[in-house]
């Protein structure tokens, strides 16, 4: 009889210690992700550009050439501007800049290293969707 009171009580102090390390690891993962979550946001939200570069981007493989060539290259501008350090612009408080050539299809921008890397990123990612588009609509 003792047997198995002992037993039942190890059993229940094993249940108890599976449950209280999961709970430790979901809290653990959620502090984390929060952690990056709040870290990325401050990163996003800051104004300062140190030492401000100027790079030439070609935007032929992005934008149209034409009419529509103008009214694509403003989207884009406007798009990359919000989801590129939106508070790093001129038009928002910030130091950095950009400007359009549109007569070859170049944006020329003054940015600090940090934010060039993200606009490469991003120009990457815009020149995908047009192949993606194309590969779904030949299939």
């Amino acid at each position: 009889m003792a047997d198995t009171a002992r037993s039942s009580w190890l059993q229940f102090s094993l249940r108890t210690l599976l449950w209280i390390m999961l709970c430790v690891a979901i809290g653990i993962a959620a502090y984390r992700r929060g952690f990056e979550a709040g870290t990325t946001d401050a990163i996003n939200k800051r104004r300062l550009v140190v030492n401000p570069q100027f790079r030439v981007y070609d935007l032929t493989e992005i934008v149209r050439s034409g009419p529509r060539g103008q009214a694509d290259l403003d989207i884009l501008v406007s798009d990359l501007t919000a989801k590129v350090l939106p508070n790093t612009w001129v038009d928002r408080g910030g130091a950095a800049s950009i400007a359009i050539d549109q007569r070859v299809h170049m944006l020329i921008v003054s940015h600090d290293q940090d934010g060039h890397k993200r606009i490469v990123q991003y120009l990457d990612q815009r020149r995908q969707r047009p192949k993606q588009n194309q590969q779904l609509t030949s299939k």
